[in-house]
């Protein structure tokens, strides 16, 4: 753990960010061996009871915790996000295949 939280404003759009978010979990996820690669649904649904939660959605490849909260929080504020990531290694898991 590092005890830190870093965050800086974008003038994106929303699903412009959600995207490089989520690319950014699977790029350090797997340069640090989180385990949040999957081979199946199954796979990836029973890490994520493993860690507590226990409902979950999938879409495109990805499973993720139904409450949003446990993943983070986009701030948004004048013209720029600000994205805010906590606990990705317990709340993305990502399918490599099915």
């Amino acid at each position: 753990m590092r005890g830190t939280v870093l965050t800086w404003g974008h003038k994106t759009t929303l699903g412009e960010i959600i995207v490089e978010m989520i690319d950014m979990v699977k790029e350090r996820g797997l340069r640090e061996g989180w385990g949040n690669i999957h081979q199946g649904k199954e796979e990836a649904i029973s890490y994520l009871s493993s860690l507590g939660v226990k409902e979950v959605e999938e879409k495109e490849g990805i499973v993720f915790p139904r409450d949003p909260s446990l993943l983070g929080s986009l701030i948004i504020s004048g013209d720029k996000i600000y994205p805010v990531i906590h606990n990705p290694y317990r709340g993305l898991c990502f399918i490599e295949s099915e």
